[in-house]
């Protein structure tokens, strides 16, 4: 039984370890107005279609532009989702 389980497991490992993967990243992110949207509908889209797809991704942040509203506002949302 112990034998069984195991190889079980380790199917299941190979089986989630074979699936094709895509990485996004997003670096330090805007905090201005993009195209006819504002900053924060742009980034609640963004987050939105990440979100519908379930993506995970990952925001790396340097900081220079957060200390503001708009920076506190864009890690806000992002750390919520």
């Amino acid at each position: 039984m112990k034998n069984i389980l195991l190889f079980i497991i380790l199917l299941i490992s190979i089986k989630m370890i074979s699936q094709p993967t895509i990485s996004f990243t997003f670096d330090d992110g805007i905090t201005e107005d993009r195209c006819e949207y504002s900053f924060k509908d742009w980034n609640a889209m963004l987050l939105g279609h990440l979100e519908k797809a379930n993506i995970k991704t990952i925001f790396f942040v340097t900081g220079k532009n957060k200390i503001d509203e708009n920076g506190k506002f864009l890690l806000n949302s992002w750390n919520e989702k």
